[in-house]
């Protein structure tokens, strides 16, 4: 059963009375088939929209445990680097002193005693060798 108003909104439009009627259903189907496209449309924009934020968020998660990562790793190779000067520092002191040790000949104990230190820190792992 088609609303009144409708058809007579149709019949202002000069449409022949016996076309009236189908002319009222195909504007309802129109009406109908419109507000359903627009629902859809809406629906499809909330949907787009909630993807959107989801990625951001996801985004957002994995540049946050990727900074995190670099703050660790950078914190973890600071400490080496630390560690690789203190080793480096005793080693340079313990060669002064066996330099220090020494006597006045130009090759002596203190020459023969450095070469067997840095042959010892080598076999340790302590020193690496280094070319220039």
């Amino acid at each position: 059963m088609m609303p009144v108003w409708l058809i007579s909104i149709i019949a202002r439009t000069g449409v022949p009375q016996r076309f009236q009627r189908v002319a009222a259903w195909i504007a309802g189907v129109a009406f109908l088939a419109l507000v359903a496209g627009l629902l859809v449309l809406a629906f499809c924009s909330w949907v787009s929209n909630q993807r959107t934020e989801a990625v951001k968020g996801d985004r957002a998660l994995s540049a946050a445990e990727a900074n995190t990562i670099a703050a660790r790793a950078e914190a973890i190779a600071s400490a080496n680097m630390v560690e690789q000067v203190r080793t480096d520092t005793i080693n340079d002191e313990e060669l002064h002193h066996e330099v220090r040790k020494g006597d006045d000949r130009a090759v002596g104990p203190g020459t023969i005693a450095v070469l067997d230190r840095l042959r010892q820190q080598q076999a340790e792992g302590s020193r690496t060798q280094t070319t220039r």
